[in-house]
C-alpha cells in the first residue's frame, strides 16, 4: 500500500511538473523562448538539453530595452511572478505547491523559490474576520481594489461619465447568495464589483459574508456604504488625475435585490418594483395588469407606496436611483424565467400545453443537429430536450435568440409559434445595439406588451406572475443602459463560482477564500477584457460564418494563413478558403421583415475560392442552423461592433 501511494504521488508531482513547464507565461529572466509544442522551459544556464524528449525549441536574443517582448503573443516576466500567476490561474492547493517546490532545487537553471508556498503566494498570516448580521464577514475594500484595476489600463472606447463637468468614474455592484454545498446551509454572500471604465472587466469583491443561512440584515453591507459615501464626496485620484465617482448600478436577481432595497419580496401582492400594480391570488400571486403608474426614484426614498417597503435601505444613502438604477436582471427574469417555463410547459407540462414524446425526440434531434454547426462562439453546445431540468442560463438564452425560432416551427401549434416569435424578437433587440434606439426600443416594448396580453388567452390568467409581468418594463432599462447585456448578472454569476472552488477543505471556508482573494491581488494577474475578434477565432476549430462590410455571407472552409502584428502580436490579415452564399430570402413567418436584423435564409453556396481577409473587412460572425433544405443565417450580438 505504501508503494502504490509514493508512485501515485509520483505521478501527479509529474502531472504537476509537466503543466508547469508547458505553461505559457513561465519564461525565464534570460531570455525569450518560443515554443513548439509540447512546449519546455530553457534557461542559459542548461547546456546539455538531450534528457529533454519530444521537444522543440528556439531561444531567440534576450530583449534590450525594458518594455515586454512578444514572440507567439509570449510576455517576458521573471520566474517568480510567472510560476504565481500559474498557481492562481490554476487554483493550485498549497499541499501540492509545497511538494512542488521541494522538487525545484533538484533541477538546475530554476531559479531558486521559497521552499513554503505561503512565502511566495505571500498569504497574510491573519485576518479580519468580523462577526456580523448572523455571520462572519471579512471585508477587501474598495479604493484600492479600484486603484488596482485602473492599474489595467482605462479602456480607450469608454467615454468617461461626466459629474458637473468633471470626469468620472463609476463601478457596477452585484450581491447574490452562494450556497457551499447541498449537504449543509452554509452560505457566501459576495458583494461584488467592476469598474466600467477598466479594460479588465473581471469583477472583484469588496466584501464576503459567510453564515449558515442568509444574512439576518444588511448590516455587513455597512463598510462598504461607508466607503462609497465617502467616494462620492471626494472622489479618487488616479496618476495626478483627480476623478468624481459614482455607483452606476446595482445588480442582482429579484430575492436578492428586495433584500438589499428593503422592499416585499417578489412574489407578494405589492412586490413589482417598477409600478404599482396590486397583484391577485390565483393560486399563486398574479399581475393580469399592464398599464398602471410607474414607480419613481423620488416616490421610493419618500415611500409613498408604504406597502412595497419592509425596511430601510442602506443603499439610500447613496446618491443612487433604487427604482432606475436597479435593473431587472433578464439572466435570471428571461433566461432561468420566462424561457424556462415555456419549454418546460411545452416539453414536460400539464395538457392541452405538453406536446407529444415522439415531437420532443425530433426537437432535441434538430437540436443535435444544430450542434454540429455550432461556432467557437458558443461555450456551450445544443443538447437534448431531456436534459431540460439541467439546462444553464446561457442555454435557455442560445434556444430563446438562436435555435429556438427554428426548431420549434412545425412542433408546437402555429399560435404557440408565433407567440415564442414576438418574445424572440424583443429580447434580440433589446440585446443588440438597437437596443436604446427609440424606434426599435418602442418596437420591443409593444412585442412584449402583445406577448403578455396573449399569455392570458393561450396559458390562462395563472400564467402571469412576477417574471412575464416584469417582461413589460425591461425596454425601460435598454434605454437607459443599452444592450441588456450591460446590465446582466452573467460575469458575476461565473465569478461566484471561482469564488466556490477556492475552498479546499471543510475547515476555516471564510479564512480559506479571503486569502485566496489577497493572494490574487498580490499576484495583480490582468486578464484584459477585449472585443470579440473574428479573425482570432478563426485560428479555433469549428464552423465560421461571417458578414462581412461588402455585404456577403461567407462560410470559412479553411485558414490557409496568419499575418500577425509585430509588435503586438495580433491577427491583422487572414488568407481563407471560403464559400459564399449566392441567395438569400427573409425568413418567414416573422414579426418584421428579418432582413433588418441580418437574419436570412440563405441558400446556393458557390464553389471554393481564396479570400484575404482583414479586421476592418468582418462586420460580424454569424450561427447557420439548418434549416429544411437551407440554412438560417443570425448575426451573433455579442460579436457585432
Amino acid at each position: 500500500m505504501f508503494r502504490i501511494k509514493r508512485k501515485s504521488q509520483h505521478r501527479r508531482q509529474q502531472r504537476l511538473v509537466s503543466s508547469l513547464l508547458s505553461s505559457n507565461r513561465l519564461i525565464p529572466n534570460t531570455a525569450v523562448v518560443v515554443y513548439d509544442q509540447p512546449s519546455v522551459l530553457v534557461s542559459d544556464d542548461i547546456q546539455d538539453v538531450s534528457s529533454v524528449e519530444n521537444s522543440t525549441f528556439r531561444v531567440i536574443q534576450q530583449c534590450d530595452n525594458s518594455e515586454p517582448c512578444f514572440g507567439d503573443n509570449q510576455i517576458v516576466k521573471p520566474f517568480s511572478q510567472g510560476f504565481r500567476e500559474w498557481a492562481v490561474q490554476h487554483n493550485i492547493r498549497h499541499t501540492a505547491l509545497r511538494d512542488l517546490l521541494k522538487l525545484f532545487p533538484l533541477y538546475p537553471g530554476i531559479p531558486s523559490l521559497p521552499l513554503d508556498p505561503r512565502t511566495l503566494m505571500e498569504t497574510p498570516r491573519e485576518l479580519a474576520i468580523t462577526t456580523i448580521s448572523g455571520g462572519t464577514m471579512v471585508y477587501f475594500g474598495v479604493i484600492h481594489n479600484i486603484l488596482r484595476k485602473l492599474e489595467g489600463g482605462i479602456s480607450p472606447e469608454c467615454k468617461h461619465s461626466m459629474i458637473n463637468g468633471s470626469l468620472a468614474l463609476s463601478i457596477s455592484i452585484s450581491i447574490d447568495g452562494l450556497p457551499k454545498s447541498k449537504s449543509n446551509n452554509k452560505h457566501f454572500w459576495p458583494l461584488q464589483a467592476s469598474v466600467d471604465q477598466c479594460c479588465d472587466s473581471r469583477p472583484f469583491l469588496i466584501c464576503i459574508y459567510y453564515g449558515s443561512t442568509k444574512p439576518s440584515d444588511t448590516n455587513f453591507l455597512g463598510k462598504a456604504i461607508h466607503e462609497l459615501q465617502l467616494l462620492e464626496v471626494n472622489g479618487i485620484v488616479f496618476k495626478n488625475s483627480h476623478y468624481r465617482f459614482r455607483v452606476s448600478k446595482i445588480l442582482a436577481d429579484a430575492p436578492a435585490r428586495s433584500f438589499i432595497k428593503g422592499i416585499k419580496n417578489h412574489n407578494s401582492y405589492n412586490g413589482c418594483e417598477r409600478c404599482v400594480n396590486e397583484g391577485e391570488w390565483l393560486g399563486r400571486v398574479i399581475f393580469p395588469k399592464l398599464h398602471t403608474r410607474k414607480r419613481t426614484d423620488c416616490d421610493f426614498r419618500n415611500k409613498e407606496d408604504p406597502d412595497h417597503h419592509s425596511s430601510d435601505s442602506l443603499f439610500s444613502t447613496l446618491e443612487i436611483g433604487l427604482v432606475t438604477q436597479v435593473p431587472l436582471d433578464y439572466q435570471h427574469l428571461v433566461c432561468l424565467g420566462v424561457t424556462r417555463k415555456l419549454i418546460r410547459h411545452w416539453v414536460k407540462g400539464k395538457l392541452p400545453h405538453r406536446i407529444r414524446h415522439k415531437d420532443v425526440e425530433i426537437l432535441s434531434k434538430r437540436l443535435l443537429d444544430c450542434r454540429k454547426l455550432f461556432p467557437v462562439e458558443f461555450q456551450r453546445k445544443p443538447r437534448s430536450l431531456t436534459e431540460i431540468d439541467h439546462f444553464k442560463a446561457s442555454e435557455f438564452r442560445t434556444l430563446l435568440l438562436y435555435t429556438g425560432p427554428v426548431i420549434f416551427k412545425g412542433i408546437i401549434s402555429p399560435e404557440k409559434y408565433n407567440h415564442f416569435l414576438l418574445l424572440h424578437l424583443a429580447l434580440f433587440i433589446l440585446l443588440s445595439d438597437k437596443a436604446n434606439n427609440a424606434e426599435w426600443n418602442g418596437l420591443a416594448n409593444t412585442l412584449l406588451l402583445e406577448f403578455v396580453e396573449k399569455c392570458k388567452s393561450i396559458y390562462g390568467l395563472e400564467y402571469l406572475v412576477y417574471n412575464v409581468h416584469n417582461l413589460i418594463h425591461l425596454t425601460d432599462d435598454a434605454i437607459l443602459f443599452g444592450s441588456l447585456d450591460n446590465i446582466s448578472c452573467f460575469k458575476y454569476e461565473n465569478n461566484m463560482q471561482v469564488i466556490k472552488k477556492l475552498v479546499h477543505s471543510g475547515n476555516f471556508q471564510l479564512n480559506q477564500v479571503a486569502k485566496r482573494i489577497i493572494e490574487r491581488e498580490c499576484v495583480n494577474w490582468h486578464s484584459v477584457g477585449k472585443k470579440h475578434d473574428p479573425l482570432s477565432s478563426l485560428t479555433r476549430y469549428g464552423v465560421h460564418c461571417l458578414k462581412l462590410i461588402s455585404g456577403a455571407i461567407i462560410l470559412v472552409s479553411k485558414l490557409e494563413n496568419v499575418s500577425r502584428d509585430k509588435c503586438s502580436g495580433e491577427i491583422i490579415r487572414v488568407s481563407i478558403v471560403c464559400k459564399e452564399f449566392k441567395s438569400r430570402a427573409k425568413l418567414t413567418p416573422y414579426p418584421v421583415d428579418s432582413s433588418k436584423l441580418g437574419i436570412f435564409i440563405v441558400d446556393n453556396a458557390t464553389a471554393e475560392f481564396d479570400l484575404s481577409v482583414s479586421r476592418d473587412d468582418v462586420l460580424y460572425s454569424c450561427i447557420l442552423l439548418p434549416y429544411e433544405d437551407s440554412f438560417v443565417c443570425i448575426p451573433l450580438l455579442h460579436t457585432i461592433i
